[in-house]
């Protein structure tokens, strides 16, 4: 007897659906996108819960938010959210078009991932040692902002990231209060730049006086852990 979560694969190839439902080119690169990978998932059982789609898509990839609604008049639909391009690709060529409870679920890119960020929004933050998990990182940059993280990139001894803020005025707090922070006890200071990285001297320059720093010129420690 089927396990009643069964999820049969999808009746497609990966020549057919990606460059249908994932136009990601050079194009993104020319224009300073940031692309977040985010996918939406349609058509669900009305009963799947929030939980159950979340063990499904970390099968793919490192998922960073996952969220149902179930108010939609043309059935539940999903918003998941992966740390990488690749990971969030795979998801997309496994769910699109895959049989969920008797259901043909759909999947496809969120309109997200086509809204032009200006360079001076993101920030590019480095040297974050391999003991802090990305839940952690997350509230720290969120005190300034909404935020999304993204292009995670591992390493032996630390990663690195890029995050995302709604406005300049966000970013530019951001950066002038956790640039050179000590995050955790017996860690390296992390490292802060803009993706325009002309913005990293001038605009935190022209927002110093208007903005409010949490940290002198010895940081203090943010994670006691």
């Amino acid at each position: 007897m089927d396990n009643p979560r069964h999820v049969k694969p999808p009746r497609h190839s990966t020549q057919d659906v990606i460059p249908e439902l994932f136009p990601i080119g050079k194009r993104f690169k020319r224009h300073s996108m940031c692309v977040i990978p985010t996918i939406i998932v349609t058509s669900l059982p009305p009963t799947y819960t929030q939980q159950e789609l979340t063990n499904l898509c970390s099968s793919f990839g490192s998922v960073l938010f996952c969220e149902i609604d179930h108010t939609s008049a043309n059935g539940s639909s999903a918003t998941i959210r992966y740390s990488s391009i690749d990971e969030a690709k795979r998801a997309l060529l496994c769910l699109h078009h895959s049989c969920v409870e008797g259901y043909d679920i759909k999947a496809t890119i969120s309109d997200i991932i086509e809204k032009e960020i200006r360079a001076t929004q993101i920030l590019r933050v480095s040297r974050i040692s391999n003991s802090i998990e990305i839940q952690d990182l997350q509230p720290l940059f969120q005190r300034f902002g909404d935020i999304s993280i993204s292009n995670i990139r591992k390493g032996s001894h630390d990663w690195k990231c890029q995050i995302v803020y709604s406005s300049i005025e966000d970013a530019a707090s951001a950066y002038n209060s956790m640039n050179r922070a000590i995050l955790k006890p017996e860690t390296l200071p992390i490292n802060i730049s803009f993706e325009d990285e002309s913005t990293s001297t001038k605009l935190s320059k022209e927002c110093k006086g208007r903005i409010r720093t949490s940290f002198s010129s010895t940081p203090n420690i943010l994670l006691n852990m």
